[in-house]
C-alpha cells in the first residue's frame, strides 16, 4: 500500500450493538467518508437477549453472522465504491506478544 494515499484510521462512532441496522449505518458512513473497504467479522452487532425473556434468555438476539449477511445484500455495497472484507473468526495470539 502506498503511504502517500493510504490511511488506516479508527472511525469515531463506537458500536452500540444496535443490530443489523447499525452495521449498515457504520458501513454507509465510512463509505460516504471515502473508505474503500469495510471489515466485518463475527457478531459485529450482536447482543445477548434480555434476562427477563421467557425463552432463550442467554441466546444472542441476532445470529453471529447476521451483520455480514445483511451487508452482503445491502444497497450500501451495490455501487462497488466500497468492498466488504469479511472474516469468520478473529484470533489473538498472546504468546507472540509477551
Amino acid at each position: 500500500l502506498d503511504p502517500a494515499w493510504t490511511v488506516m484510521a479508527i472511525w469515531p462512532a463506537p458500536m452500540i450493538y444496535g443490530g443489523p441496522t447499525e452495521v449498515q449505518f457504520h458501513a454507509q458512513s465510512r463509505r460516504n467518508a471515502g473508505a474503500s473497504f469495510f471489515v466485518v467479522g463475527r457478531d459485529a452487532a450482536g447482543m445477548k437477549g434480555s434476562m427477563e425473556a421467557v425463552t432463550h434468555t442467554d441466546d444472542d438476539i441476532y445470529n453471529a453472522n447476521h451483520a455480514r449477511y445483511v451487508l452482503q445484500m445491502s444497497p450500501v455495497l451495490e455501487d462497488k465504491e466500497m468492498s466488504l472484507v469479511s472474516f469468520d473468526k478473529f484470533y489473538y495470539d498472546k504468546t507472540d506478544h509477551e
